[in-house]
């Protein structure tokens, strides 16, 4: 389009594909602001500095703020011709277009989705005309509903705040009500927060875990009386008070904004120096605060926004089985509950996906300082899936071939994890069951640029150490870790799903094998195992 240059502030995507259509007298065209970055003020930014190409590309005198809108319910009305512009906030583009296929114009409507990197994308795209995947409530659609997500982590912050300085009954209904919960009693809520960070434990009775302090004052000549709730539970404040507060995003002068997400897992998501949108602007990420769950981040004008690949490896202790399962002859399903470890040693970041060539110029952040070799989270009873394959099932595959088709599959199971779990997946680890190859990891974060592409993306898989257990040689191994403060039950879901998860990878592989240059025959055989499994 010839707008900007290489040091121009980042334009995204949505905005070029609204300055074209602009251009060809689309007389409304909509943006539907995105809570993971640009919006109005954003793009207004933008915008003022490149004003001068977006003229020239223009041609002609045009009054954008009319015809470039970033209301949602303006954009819902039947108007004859518009734009929409919507973003693939969920990673799966169908759902963003059956959204706003029923607010189509009278004559006619065009609608952009901007889709972020993310595995599924391609294969949607090349599968636009299954017009099955266009309904509502389609075979991709998560698996933990959005919503269900937001009021487990909203309960457990609930939970923080009457550890804290405790909350009326009343403001708990105003919450309730706020999000359009169904509770028409705060004991339900109170006992729904208990089991949110308890998951399975054995419950009896809210009293035994807050006390109810009645209080009663004056106030602008009015008699007051009120029950305050606290958190009672001594061992439930001192294990979880810090982990399960909302965190906060710290900006400018000692600002705060509210995240939807809980302290303990603020490393799951954000690491020193990315560059992240939210509440419509862009940020750098300066430092973590674990105790405190802060983000705390500098406004930013950002000429790129990369793709992140974080670098880790994974250890459990204190291994518990908690279900044995239902095996099938060639696999064996066990779930336990475990002390999980998380070393973070940095990440990869790229602005074209998972393309790691020289090429493509990847860079390799490391969030070491000069006091630790890596940053290191510990949580407790986290619910782990191991998966033991039959290395019989395998057939003429050494080992080494089987240790690739377990690398393979955990990395699809991973990138199709993304789209199932799309507000929670940064919480979910899908591990082989490899040493630590600190060789590796040392090369990558310091010398990437001697090693192949290969190696690089062998450094984002992560490996794990597990105390006290052996896997018996016959069979191979690996791990689904659900790394949260809080259990959102995505564990337990990939057990319950996993005949429909292993298909879609089939189907998945499938496509790529027909659509892409690759090994046939080597990646046939993989394809071969994936259908014994679904068929197992």
């Amino acid at each position: 389009m010839g707008i900007g240059n290489q040091g121009s502030p980042y334009l995204g995507t949505a905005l070029p594909l609204a300055l074209v259509a602009a251009k060809y007298d689309f007389p409304n065209v909509y943006i539907i602001s995105n809570e993971n970055g640009g919006d109005e003020q954003y793009f207004g930014s933008a915008r003022q500095s490149n004003e001068l190409d977006i003229m020239n590309y223009l041609g002609k005198q045009l009054d954008l703020n009319s015809i470039i809108r970033y209301s949602s319910l303006e954009a819902m009305k039947p108007i004859a011709l518009k734009e929409v512009i919507v973003y693939d906030t969920d990673y799966n583009f169908f759902n963003a277009l059956w959204k706003w296929f029923k607010y189509a114009g009278t004559e006619g409507t065009l609608i952009h989705v901007v889709s972020p990197f993310y595995m599924m994308r391609e294969y949607f795209a090349a599968n636009f005309k299954r017009k099955t995947l266009l309904y509502s409530n389609n075979e991709y659609d998560a698996i933990i509903p959005n919503d269900i997500v937001l009021k487990r982590t909203l309960l457990a912050s609930i939970l923080a705040s009457l550890a804290d300085v405790g909350m009326t009954e009343d403001e708990l209904m105003d919450i309730s009500k706020k999000y359009k919960w169904d509770y028409i009693d705060v004991a339900k809520l109170l006992q729904d927060a208990i089991l949110t960070v308890r998951g399975n434990e054995e419950f009896h009775t809210i009293y035994e875990h807050f006390i109810f302090d009645e209080e009663k004052f004056f106030e602008e000549n009015k008699f007051i009386h009120r029950t305050r709730i606290k958190l009672a539970d001594r061992n439930l404040i001192a294990q979880q008070k810090n982990q399960i507060s909302q965190a906060r995003m710290s900006f400018r002068d000692n600002e705060y904004m509210d995240l939807q997400i809980l302290s303990g897992n603020i490393w799951n998501y954000y690491l020193p120096g990315q560059v992240v949108g939210f509440n419509r602007n862009y940020y750098t990420i300066k430092s973590l605060d674990l105790k405190e769950g802060i983000v705390h981040t500098q406004v930013t004008n950002p000429i790129s926004i990369p793709d992140y690949f974080e670098i880790s490896d994974y250890q459990l202790s204190n291994y518990q089985l908690v279900d044995g399962c239902v095996d099938s002859s060639i696999i064996d399903y066990n779930i336990y509950e475990a002390t999980a470890t998380k070393m973070i040693y940095g990440y990869i970041s790229t602005n074209n996906g998972n393309d790691f060539s020289k090429e493509n110029h990847p860079n390799v952040n490391s969030i070491n300082n000069s006091a630790t070799k890596n940053q290191t989270i510990t949580i407790n009873k986290v619910p782990v899936l191991e998966m033991n394959f039959l290395r019989a099932s395998f057939g003429t595959l050494d080992e080494k071939q089987q240790e690739k088709v377990i690398s393979l599959l955990c990395v699809l199971l991973k990138g199709l994890l993304k789209t199932l779990f799309p507000k929670t997946y940064p919480n979910i680890a899908v591990v082989p069951d490899f040493k630590f190859d600190s060789e590796l990891i040392d090369h990558v974060m310091h010398h990437a640029f001697d090693y192949p592409e290969e190696d690089m993306i062998k450094a984002t898989i992560p490996r794990i150490m597990v105390d006290g257990t052996k896997c018996d040689s016959r069979f191979i191994r690996m791990y689904i870790i659900e790394f949260s403060c809080i259990e959102y039950g995505m564990v337990k879901s990939i057990y319950d799903n996993r005949l429909a998860i292993f298909t879609k990878i089939y189907d998945y592989l499938d496509w790529y094998i027909a659509s892409n240059e690759v090994n046939v025959e080597n990646n046939k055989a993989f394809l071969f195992k994936v259908n014994i499994y679904i068929m197992e």
